[in-house]
């Protein structure tokens, strides 16, 4: 089973979702997590079994619509980089 997780924004938010992110890992050895959030964030998803993180360059997702294909592209390649 595989998982993706969006949180952009809200440092603390972020580094919040790391001791639940691993819970839930333990819990669920079949389940492989991607999560979504900004590059800046990246060092507190060290060493974490069965997760993927996905940095994307969030300025080309600009307007009204930037949204849409930033979310099917993000499924996307998480579909892709997970394995097993």
């Amino acid at each position: 089973m595989r998982l993706l997780v969006f949180r952009l924004s809200a440092m603390g938010d972020v580094a919040l979702t790391v001791p639940a992110l691993r819970a839930v890992l333990e819990a669920n050895p079949g389940l492989h997590i991607s999560f979504v959030t900004r590059n800046t964030f990246a060092p507190f998803f060290e060493d974490i079994p069965r997760f993927t993180l996905i940095t994307p360059d969030l300025s080309q997702y600009k307007g009204f619509t930037g949204p849409v294909p930033f979310v099917s592209e993000t499924a996307e390649r998480s579909r892709c980089r997970c394995s097993g």
